[in-house]
């Protein structure tokens, strides 16, 4: 499924063009990475684990952190 784009004629500082172009190319990275899952009976595409630990490690909430750590040992214990 590809990605579309658009355009947007808002005014961007230099500071929120650069925020944003790295948003984007976190979103290629994610979109690239993701994993299809089905949930009552519905497709879904969602991060696979390690974007989403990238994603939980950038947001640097403690609830996150804990979490990004939960899903590493998980993955650790899982047998390959």
């Amino acid at each position: 499924m590809p990605l579309q784009s658009g355009s947007c004629d808002a005014t961007v500082t230099p500071e929120l063009n650069d925020d944003f172009r790295d948003m984007l190319l976190a979103l290629d990275e994610a979109w690239s990475t993701r994993v299809a899952a089905k949930v009552a009976g519905l497709d879904f595409a969602v991060l696979g684990r390690d974007a989403l630990i990238k994603n939980k490690r950038a947001a640097g909430r403690d609830k996150d952190l804990v979490d990004a750590r939960a899903i590493e040992e998980r993955a650790a214990r899982k047998p390959a």
